[in-house]
């Protein structure tokens, strides 16, 4: 399902939900880290640069796993120093519980607890 489609069809639909209904698009994402702070990434679905399949695997079926956008753009800044990083070191994930906010194809899903609260254009 497409993300005006969901839109349209709003009732009780989840952070899952939304993110399958993305693609393989860029949206932005709000949500909160586990050390209690604000987030906001850029990134997509789908990408595969950099996988061998050799990773950790998958521990919390709530856990997301996407591909930052800024971060493969614009590097790492640590110490004061801004690194280029290599493809495979820009994947992240966080919980789907956590996310406040996503904002993709023109619409802006408010989210708590792993469900959509609201939608707006």
């Amino acid at each position: 399902m497409k993300v005006k489609e969901m839109a349209d069809k709003f009732v009780t639909m989840t952070v899952q939900d939304v993110m399958a209904g993305v693609g393989p698009g860029i949206f932005t994402v709000v949500f909160t880290k586990k050390d209690g702070t604000l987030r906001t990434m850029n990134a997509r679905r789908g990408v595969s640069v950099g996988v061998k399949g050799t990773g950790k695997p998958k521990t919390n079926d709530n856990n997301i796993t996407v591909f930052d956008v800024k971060l493969d753009q614009n590097g790492e800044l640590k110490e004061g120093v801004l690194t280029k990083l290599a493809p495979e070191k820009c994947y992240r994930s966080f919980n789907a519980d956590t996310v406040r906010e996503i904002r993709a194809g023109g619409y802006k899903f408010v989210c708590m607890n792993g469900y959509v609260v609201s939608v707006t254009r």
